[in-house]
C-alpha cells in the first residue's frame, strides 16, 4: 500500500520547494497567477530544446478557500505521461515552466531531470527560478509500473536563495576587523564602539594619544 508513503513524501516535497527558494510569501485569496504551461523538454536548463511531453498547466486550485487566509498559496500540476521513468532519465530532459500561453517564450522555472532515486519508483528534482520570475519549486516523478510516469509539479513564489545557498553576511561585532575586501574607514574617523584602540590625535597635535585601559 503506497498511499501513506506518498502523503509523507508530499509534505517533504513542499518543504523542499521552500528551502530551494530561501523563503515563500503568503498570498491573499485574490492573488492568483494565470495558468502556467509546463512541459518535459529534451535538453537541459536554462535553454532546453523541443517539447517531448506536455504537462497540465500549473494552477492555484479551485475558487473555494479553506483554512486561514495567511496560508501560502502554491501552483500545482499533475500529469500522467506516456513513458516509463527509466526512459525519461535515460536521456537528457528537463521540466520547464512558462509564464503563460501568450508568453510561452518566457521561462519562469526550470529543472533538469536527474538525481538520486527515492526507492525504486520515485525521483524528486528542483525547479530553479528563471529570468527573475520569483517562481521556484519541485517536481516529483513516480513510475506507475505500466509504462507511464506521474509527474507532479509544485511552484511557489518568494525570494530566491543566494547563489550556492549562501546566507547574507552577518553584521560585524563591535571592534572586529573589517571583512576581507571591505573598504577601509575614512582617515581620521573614530574606531567602532567597543574597540580597544583609542583614536589617533589630530595631525600636529601636541597631545599624546590616550592610554588604553587594561
Amino acid at each position: 500500500m503506497r498511499r501513506p508513503t506518498r502523503i509523507a513524501m508530499a509534505g517533504a516535497f513542499v518543504l523542499a520547494a521552500s528551502a530551494l527558494g530561501g523563503g515563500v510569501v503568503a498570498q491573499t485569496p485574490t492573488a492568483v497567477d494565470p495558468p502556467h504551461p509546463a512541459h518535459i523538454h529534451v535538453g537541459l536548463c536554462p535553454e532546453p530544446g523541443e517539447v517531448v511531453f506536455p504537462l497540465n498547466d500549473l494552477v492555484t486550485g479551485g475558487d473555494q478557500m479553506v483554512g486561514v487566509s495567511s496560508a501560502i498559496a502554491v501552483e500545482v500540476s499533475s500529469t500522467n505521461v506516456e513513458a516509463a521513468l527509466a526512459d525519461i532519465v535515460a536521456g537528457e530532459h528537463a521540466i520547464n515552466v512558462h509564464e503563460s500561453a501568450e508568453a510561452a517564450d518566457v521561462y519562469i522555472a526550470c529543472g533538469d531531470i536527474g538525481g538520486n532515486m527515492l526507492g525504486t519508483a520515485d525521483l524528486a528534482i528542483g525547479l530553479a527560478e528563471q529570468n527573475g520570475s520569483g517562481h521556484h519549486g519541485v517536481a516529483w516523478l513516480h513510475d506507475n509500473g505500466d509504462g507511464t510516469t506521474r509527474v507532479d509539479v509544485v511552484l511557489l513564489t518568494g525570494p530566491a536563495a543566494a547563489p550556492g545557498g549562501s546566507m547574507p553576511p552577518a553584521s560585524a561585532a563591535p571592534g572586529s576587523p573589517p571583512a576581507p575586501g571591505s573598504p577601509a574607514p575614512p582617515e581620521g574617523s573614530a574606531p567602532p564602539a567597543g574597540s580597544p584602540m583609542p583614536p589617533a590625535p589630530p595631525e600636529g597635535s601636541l597631545m599624546p594619544p590616550a592610554s588604553v585601559a587594561p
